[in-house]
């Protein structure tokens, strides 16, 4: 970066060309010199193109860089996101277990009572002869 923190290396550089060649233009101009100022003013439009590839050369290499750091950040995030929904996944089927487990227990006392509840009810239901 310059001296400002703020502009890239070597843009002052071009800007200076640029001044430099749209003030030789100025004085060709003056001077009556269209030729040579026609030829200042196609030099000023390959510095400035020349400006302009730098200045997209740079940003995509900085682009680059920024990908890479964020694909990074992205594997990271996505395991600690993988981990962390493991472990809900399975305190949730490990609750799953628990409470079917539960469910069966219960299941098998009540049927237990419903099966001598109506072995209660058959057994004062059969026939008896009268005496």
């Amino acid at each position: 970066r310059d001296s400002d923190g703020r502009t890239p290396q070597h843009i002052p550089e071009y800007r200076r060309k640029m001044d430099m060649l749209a003030k030789q233009a100025s004085v060709s101009l003056h001077q009556g010199r269209y030729m040579d100022a026609q030829v200042n003013d196609a030099e000023i439009e390959a510095v400035l193109q020349q400006e302009q590839e730098f200045r997209k050369a740079r940003e995509q290499t900085r682009q680059l860089g920024e990908r890479a750091l964020l694909d990074q950040a992205f594997k990271i995030e996505n395991k600690c996101f993988e981990a962390e929904w493991a472990a809900k996944i399975q305190a949730v089927q490990d609750t799953c277990e628990q409470k079917q487990k539960i469910m069966e227990e219960v299941h098998e006392v009540r049927r237990a009572d419903f099966e001598r509840e109506l072995g209660a009810r058959i057994a004062g239901m059969r026939f008896r002869a009268s005496p």
